[in-house]
């Protein structure tokens, strides 16, 4: 886990399902659009306002909302607000559809937020199974003086905050933003921009695995508009631990915001291991529960033997010295037998110093 100087603003962003009782024609593989507009206002009942194509820096909010003559239940369908001048991701927000759904809106909040700061050509696009149904443009009018954009109780505002699975260098800093990675993908991005007196504050990051459980974290002092922190995905644990993540942004101890994303399941023979010799897992027979792990490396180093199931769930976490040989009976850490299946296991060696010097990830199927 690293970071980097870049950072995001307290969007408002709200997705409300509208369920309504009466039936619908039901089609399991297609959502299909009877209306969609562009609007400022829905009433407490979910009933939407006026269409609209043109809001001041001033306007509370825009909201994109559709109908629905059928559904695929369970799936997803996603929005996205693209905002000028680079045609950047701004806001995200989804919804999954279920049983009696067949309108729904996602809004952004104009007045005192990041979106009051950029005027110009607006689109909202709403996304299904990997392809765009449509795409509504509207115009945000006159940005709002900077001193009028209200500031965060901590004396700064954040502009932006997005995940991406890079950012550029030259010119700096563009996010290459994204909410879904795969377990290829070298790293997950928070990025985020600041404004005003962010100076000396203290920043922090915390990711969080599908389960919940804390993955990663990283902390430093603001001393830039931009920062950016991430985890490493390729070739390590979390790329085999699929399913929706989290994290959580936080200044001087209080918390800011929650990005979501996901991170596509990994099979295990996906996952290349990186370059380290003579790592070797071996059963001692079809009918033992017993495994040996051998590692060269000298006296001095120490490594570490990390199963994980194809949930992405540690299993077995055991310490031994290279040049010697781990044994291990194939019991869990509750003592159990491991079911048989596939599973991944993770060898990481250090030097004297605690410096990582070798790292595989490997395919382990256990068979009996």
């Amino acid at each position: 886990m690293r970071l980097h100087a870049i950072a995001s603003s307290f969007i408002a962003i709200f997705v409300v399902v509208l369920i309504q009782s009466a039936a619908l024609a039901v089609s399991t593989s297609t959502v299909a659009v009877t209306k969609h507009f562009v609007t400022g206002s829905i009433s407490s009942n979910g009933s939407p306002g006026t269409a609209a194509t043109s809001f001041t820096s001033q306007a509370p909010k825009v909201c994109s909302y559709v109908q629905l003559s059928s559904r695929a239940n369970g799936q997803q369908i996603t929005w996205k607000f693209i905002n000028p001048p680079q045609n950047a991701l701004y806001m995200q927000g989804n919804v999954t559809i279920s049983i009696g759904f067949n309108g729904a809106w996602s809004c952004i909040t104009i007045a005192g937020k990041a979106a009051a700061k950029l005027p110009g050509p607006w689109s909202v696009q709403l996304w299904y199974g990997g392809s765009m149904l449509f795409s509504d443009p509207f115009t945000i009018t006159s940005a709002a003086d900077s001193d009028s954009v209200t500031p965060s109780p901590n004396g700064f505002r954040i502009v932006r905050h997005v995940m991406a699975r890079d950012v550029t260098k030259s010119p700096c800093c563009t996010p290459l933003t994204t909410t879904s990675f795969s377990s290829q993908d070298s790293r997950a991005i928070s990025f985020i921009e600041l404004s005003g007196s962010y100076q000396g504050k203290r920043l922090k990051w915390e990711f969080y695995d599908p389960t919940g459980n804390l993955y990663a974290t990283t902390e430093a002092d603001a001393i830039s508009r931009y920062h950016w922190a991430w985890f490493n995905l390729s070739g390590h644990p979390a790329a085999a631990r699929g399913g929706q993540w989290s994290t959580e942004f936080y200044v001087n101890g209080q918390l800011q915001f929650k990005d979501t994303f996901t991170i596509a399941a990994a099979s295990a023979a996906s996952i290349q291991p990186a370059s380290i010799q003579n790592v070797t897992l071996s059963s001692l027979g079809a009918h033992s529960s017993r495994y040996i792990l051998s590692i060269d490396g000298k006296g001095d180093e120490s490594a570490r033997l990390q199963v994980f199931d194809s949930h992405g769930r540690l299993v077995y976490n055991g310490d031994f010295q290279p040049g010697s040989r781990l044994s291990w009976n194939g019991l869990d850490a509750s003592g159990r037998r491991l079911a048989n299946g596939v599973y991944l296991y993770w060898v990481t060696a250090r030097n004297g110093d605690g410096k990582v010097v070798k790292s595989e990830i490997k395919k382990l199927v256990v068979k009996r």
